[in-house]
């Protein structure tokens, strides 16, 4: 499920609890609330015991917004090489060799590049959590 659907499909089971609530009426796990996108029954007690662990989910996105944050500050040829070699921004991933090639620079010195700028995101990134902890 996308994360809208879980929010959508959480506002549909309190929808159908307080309903139910009005009507003082317990509502078993196996009970179908309502239908799916592809018209399979949504049953309570699948979903409120998906496996999803929220404060890791959270913890990635965060982890993830704070990554491409720092990612756009490099400059532009980096930010490009590295697009390259992760496979980026709708890129396909290449190798060093292929990147070098196509950027005109030695394969070295695109080696250089990624270790240089990863190393950098990476205590930039450390030091921001590191702040975060702090804060708190």
């Amino acid at each position: 499920m996308t994360p809208f659907q879980q929010v959508k499909t959480a506002n549909e089971i309190l929808m159908y609890l307080r309903k139910s609530k009005k009507l003082s009426v317990q509502v078993p796990f196996e009970e179908p609330i309502g239908n799916s996108k592809e018209g399979k029954p949504l049953i309570l007690g699948e979903i409120l015991c998906n496996n999803t662990d929220i404060e890791e989910e959270y913890c990635f996105r965060e982890t993830l917004q704070e990554s491409l944050k720092v990612f756009e500050e490099l400059p532009e040829q980096d930010r490009y090489i590295l697009s390259l070699y992760f496979g980026l921004n709708g890129n396909k991933r290449h190798n060093q060799q292929e990147i070098a090639d196509i950027c005109g620079i030695s394969r070295s010195y695109v080696s250089r590049i990624i270790q240089k700028n990863l190393e950098k995101m990476r205590k930039q990134l450390t030091h921001e959590e590191n702040y975060q902890k702090r804060i708190m």
